[in-house]
């Protein structure tokens, strides 16, 4: 019975998740705040911790799931935090020097710019997802090839001028 319920709750968040990126694919008419970010984030990362099977007996894996589901947030919120320190600036002020913005001012429009997010999204998930079938080495030059590519993003995005610091 406590299977059904947390499958009808999967099912029932992930369909509101559909419907609000509907909305939300450029051009946007709806916005999703900090409240509703903060929850879908914590519900991902404890909703992916109960769908491992045999949990007790591969916890450090399976801590690997939640972050890796969830790696774009954390690559994105960490990149911020880095480019603002080297460049003199707070960290925790607001700007257009996000991933998305970076990729934009990269040359791409709004529209690739989310579906490549969408795309690192999903190869973080299937990663994750795959980590359940392989073992050992294979797992890990699986989860090693995927952060080799964020890094490779990282460099190559660090090296954009965020429309911040663009001359008008």
């Amino acid at each position: 019975m406590a299977s059904v319920s947390r499958l009808t709750a999967v099912t029932s968040i992930a369909i509101a998740v559909l419907g609000f990126l509907v909305y939300n694919y450029p051009p946007a008419a709806i916005f999703m705040g900090d409240g509703g970010s903060h929850f879908l984030g914590g519900f991902l990362a404890s909703a992916s911790l109960f769908a491992i099977p045999g949990l007790q007996s591969h916890t450090i894996p399976a801590a690997l799931f939640p972050v890796l589901i969830l790696l774009v947030p954390i690559f994105d919120t960490t990149f911020v935090t880095l480019t603002r320190r080297l460049a003199g600036r707070r960290a925790l002020v607001g700007g257009r020097d996000h991933v998305s913005h970076r990729i934009v001012a990269f040359g791409a429009s709004e529209r690739v710019a989310v579906l490549s997010l969408y795309i690192l999204a999903t190869i973080g998930g299937g990663v994750a997802i795959a980590l359940q079938r392989f073992q050992g080495g294979s797992a890990i030059a699986l989860v090693a090839a995927y952060l080799l590519g964020l890094c490779v993003i990282a460099v190559v995005l660090g090296h954009v001028r965020h429309p911040e610091a663009q001359d008008t």
